[in-house]
């Protein structure tokens, strides 16, 4: 258990975890179009007037690649 927890992409890596979190991103923007909400950043959430999955969906790719291009730099700053 401690394994599963600490160190996940051990057992789910590459294709697996690209569609997981794709199945995530689909489902978030599912709910929060039903829901009146808009996810218009990495970590923010608001709620006004829905927007269409298919623009919801848009605004996770696009958190989803500027989050993981802002952590490829930090970890070729870094290295």
């Amino acid at each position: 258990m401690k394994t599963w927890l600490l160190r996940p992409f051990e057992r789910i890596a590459g294709a697996p975890a690209l569609l997981l979190g794709l199945l995530a991103i689909v489902l978030t923007a599912a709910l929060a179009s039903h829901s009146g909400l808009r996810i218009d950043g990495v970590v923010d959430l608001q709620i006004g007037q829905a927007a269409p999955v298919w623009a919801l969906i848009l605004q996770g790719l696009a958190n989803w690649l500027c989050l993981g291009l802002m952590l490829l730099i930090v970890a070729l700053v870094g290295h």
